[in-house]
């Protein structure tokens, strides 16, 4: 199906769970033997619901021995983020109306309306992957509100005035789309929105997954998807290589927490694999994100 297409792209890039052995873990101490600074490194996913999500005592007590956190994207820059702001339009501004039929079309100005309590038009101009988001955040069945690991690490280490590093700028992020064929993302954002079930499911499978510490299950879902190794070579392996390269120098000075998608960390190219060839040693500690048992 090719809305699978569209979630592999947004999971390497937002919610980072591509790659996992069947025993992964999320959560890692990092030490080298020439250099006295200790490191802790964070998989993390972009969605989740709030209400079932703990972060545990280990992940918090980390925080506060790191001196910065390094994270792909410094959502506390907000020149950063105005710069992004223009990345988030695609070109033509009409593109839906040009890679989508009459009927097609009027089914998404349809399910947006229903699903998103706003019309199409509104939303029209923005790229694929911002509206696939927005139908994402939707498909899980939260009590209240959506939740980004992510995003609650780096607001807890902003309360505590601590140095936030981005590896890559969020603009940067956004135009990797632009190597994937416009007509692509545009069925597979169709595909999405038209096959909820199918999607919903997935989602919540994910999320479960991640919140129990479910290494193996993640693997499962994620490996069925197709163009697996394609996505991986495109939007992984290459930023792993890129951070790797940089992340010797962060840890040089300074205590460093670091939260990336969990995706990052696995696989021949996977960061941590990249750090161990660096000298690095890579300490598992088991974390369980669970408030309920599940969704």
């Amino acid at each position: 199906m090719r809305f699978k297409f569209v979630w592999q792209l947004l999971l390497c890039v937002w919610f980072g769970l591509l790659s996992f052995s069947a025993t992964a873990n999320v959560f890692f101490k990092v030490t080298h033997q020439k250099h006295d600074q200790t490191a802790y490194v964070l998989g993390t996913m972009h969605l989740l619901c709030k209400d079932d999500f703990v972060m545990p005592e280990s992940v918090y007590h980390a925080l506060a021995n790191s001196e910065q956190l390094i994270v792909e994207v410094d959502l506390t820059n907000s020149n950063e983020l105005a710069a992004a702001r223009s990345a988030m339009f695609q070109q033509p501004s009409n593109y839906l109306q040009l890679h989508l039929n009459r009927r097609q079309y009027s089914q998404l100005e349809q399910q947006t309306q229903q699903q998103l309590g706003r019309p199409l038009n509104s939303l029209a101009p923005l790229r694929p992957l911002i509206i696939s988001s927005l139908f994402l955040a939707h498909y899980l069945p939260c009590a209240s509100e959506t939740f980004s690991v992510d995003e609650a690490v780096i607001q807890h280490m902003a309360r505590n005035k601590k140095l936030v590093v981005g590896l890559e700028s969020a603009k940067w992020q956004l135009e990797l789309f632009d190597q994937i064929d416009l007509s692509e993302q545009v069925s597979a954002l169709y595909e999405l929105v038209t096959e909820k079930n199918v999607a919903q499911q997935e989602l919540v499978n994910m999320a479960n997954a991640y919140i129990s510490g479910n290494g193996e299950k993640l693997h499962e879902i994620m490996v069925a998807q197709d163009d697996f190794l394609g996505a991986a070579a495109l939007f992984l392996d290459q930023r792993n290589k890129t951070w790797a390269e940089k992340l010797p120098k962060l840890f040089a000075n300074k205590s460093s927490f670091v939260a990336v998608g969990a995706g990052h960390l696995y696989g021949d190219q996977g960061l941590l694999r990249l750090l161990i060839a660096q000298g690095y040693e890579i300490t598992p500690i088991p974390v369980s994100f669970a408030a309920v048992e599940s969704y």
